[in-house]
Protein backbone atom coordinates (compact mmCIF):
# COMPACT_ATOMS: atom_id res chain seq x y z
CA UNK A 1 0.00 0.00 0.00
CA UNK A 2 1.28 3.44 -0.93
CA UNK A 3 2.36 5.66 1.93
CA UNK A 4 2.47 8.86 -0.11
CA UNK A 5 -0.23 11.16 -1.50
CA UNK A 6 -1.09 10.83 -5.19
CA UNK A 7 1.12 12.74 -7.62
CA UNK A 8 -1.24 15.54 -8.68
CA UNK A 9 -1.04 18.27 -11.27
CA UNK A 10 -2.75 20.95 -9.21
CA UNK A 11 -4.37 21.62 -5.83
CA UNK A 12 -7.20 24.17 -5.68
CA UNK A 13 -6.73 26.85 -3.01
CA UNK A 14 -9.50 27.53 -0.47
CA UNK A 15 -10.50 30.63 -2.50
CA UNK A 16 -10.70 28.59 -5.71
CA UNK A 17 -12.72 25.87 -3.97
CA UNK A 18 -15.20 28.49 -2.78
CA UNK A 19 -15.56 29.80 -6.35
CA UNK A 20 -16.07 26.25 -7.65
CA UNK A 21 -18.91 25.46 -5.24
CA UNK A 22 -21.51 27.08 -7.51
CA UNK A 23 -20.61 24.61 -10.27
CA UNK A 24 -20.66 21.30 -8.43
CA UNK A 25 -22.76 19.08 -6.18
CA UNK A 26 -21.34 18.55 -2.69
CA UNK A 27 -21.86 15.07 -1.26
CA UNK A 28 -20.75 13.57 2.07
CA UNK A 29 -19.20 10.11 1.99
CA UNK A 30 -18.21 7.53 4.61
CA UNK A 31 -14.77 5.89 4.68
CA UNK A 32 -14.60 2.97 2.26
CA UNK A 33 -17.41 4.22 0.02
CA UNK A 34 -16.82 3.59 -3.70
CA UNK A 35 -16.79 6.85 -5.67
CA UNK A 36 -15.47 5.78 -9.08
CA UNK A 37 -15.05 2.22 -10.32
CA UNK A 38 -12.14 1.32 -12.60
CA UNK A 39 -13.32 0.95 -16.19
CA UNK A 40 -16.42 3.13 -15.88
CA UNK A 41 -16.95 6.04 -18.22
CA UNK A 42 -17.66 9.26 -16.37
CA UNK A 43 -17.91 12.84 -17.53
CA UNK A 44 -17.16 14.66 -14.30
CA UNK A 45 -14.41 15.81 -11.99
CA UNK A 46 -14.35 14.71 -8.37
CA UNK A 47 -12.80 17.32 -6.05
CA UNK A 48 -11.94 16.29 -2.49
CA UNK A 49 -13.20 18.99 -0.09
CA UNK A 50 -12.54 17.22 3.24
CA UNK A 51 -11.27 13.81 4.28
CA UNK A 52 -9.24 11.81 1.75
CA UNK A 53 -10.03 9.99 -1.46
CA UNK A 54 -7.86 6.93 -2.08
CA UNK A 55 -6.75 5.89 -5.57
CA UNK A 56 -6.46 2.15 -6.39
CA UNK A 57 -5.53 0.09 -9.44
CA UNK A 58 -6.00 -3.63 -10.00
CA UNK A 59 -2.81 -5.66 -10.45
CA UNK A 60 -2.26 -9.41 -10.92
CA UNK A 61 -1.57 -9.51 -7.16
CA UNK A 62 -4.84 -7.71 -6.33
CA UNK A 63 -5.85 -4.16 -5.52
CA UNK A 64 -2.98 -1.70 -4.98
CA UNK A 65 -3.37 1.78 -3.50
CA UNK A 66 -1.40 4.26 -5.59
CA UNK A 67 -1.90 7.19 -3.23
CA UNK A 68 -4.58 9.54 -2.00
CA UNK A 69 -6.08 12.94 -2.71
CA UNK A 70 -6.31 15.58 0.00
CA UNK A 71 -8.63 18.62 0.14
CA UNK A 72 -8.40 20.72 -3.04
CA UNK A 73 -7.13 17.85 -5.18
CA UNK A 74 -9.18 16.21 -7.92
CA UNK A 75 -9.50 13.17 -10.14
CA UNK A 76 -11.39 12.51 -13.37
CA UNK A 77 -9.66 15.12 -15.51
CA UNK A 78 -8.39 12.56 -18.05
CA UNK A 79 -11.90 11.11 -18.49
CA UNK A 80 -13.41 14.58 -18.94
CA UNK A 81 -10.79 15.56 -21.52
CA UNK A 82 -10.67 12.29 -23.48
CA UNK A 83 -14.04 10.65 -22.77
CA UNK A 84 -12.14 7.47 -21.85
CA UNK A 85 -12.98 5.05 -19.06
CA UNK A 86 -11.42 5.53 -15.63
CA UNK A 87 -8.03 3.86 -15.23
CA UNK A 88 -8.38 3.73 -11.43
CA UNK A 89 -10.84 2.98 -8.65
CA UNK A 90 -11.49 5.83 -6.21
CA UNK A 91 -12.77 5.24 -2.68
CA UNK A 92 -13.34 7.58 0.23
CA UNK A 93 -10.33 6.81 2.43
CA UNK A 94 -11.34 9.05 5.32
CA UNK A 95 -14.91 10.25 5.75
CA UNK A 96 -15.50 13.68 4.27
CA UNK A 97 -17.05 15.60 1.41
CA UNK A 98 -16.44 15.76 -2.31
CA UNK A 99 -17.82 17.98 -5.00
CA UNK A 100 -18.83 16.45 -8.32
CA UNK A 101 -18.47 18.69 -11.35
CA UNK A 102 -20.38 17.41 -14.39
CA UNK A 103 -18.85 18.10 -17.80
CA UNK A 104 -21.45 20.75 -18.63
CA UNK A 105 -20.64 22.62 -15.42
CA UNK A 106 -16.91 22.28 -16.05
CA UNK A 107 -17.43 23.97 -19.42
CA UNK A 108 -19.42 26.81 -17.75
CA UNK A 109 -16.72 27.21 -15.10
CA UNK A 110 -13.83 27.31 -17.61
CA UNK A 111 -15.78 29.75 -19.80
CA UNK A 112 -16.11 32.04 -16.77
CA UNK A 113 -12.42 31.74 -15.98
CA UNK A 114 -11.44 32.52 -19.59
CA UNK A 115 -13.78 35.52 -19.61
CA UNK A 116 -12.24 36.75 -16.38
CA UNK A 117 -8.73 36.31 -17.74
CA UNK A 118 -9.53 38.44 -20.78
CA UNK A 119 -11.46 41.17 -18.97
CA UNK A 120 -11.50 43.01 -15.68
CA UNK A 121 -13.77 40.36 -14.10
CA UNK A 122 -13.57 40.08 -10.31
CA UNK A 123 -13.57 36.50 -8.96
Amino acid sequence: MSTVPADVNYTFSPVEIEALKDYGTIISHEAGELLVDEGTTRQDLLVTLSGETHIFVETPEGSKRLGWMEPGQFTGDISVITGSASLVRVEMGKAGTCSIFRLSNCKRFWSRILLCLTSSCKH
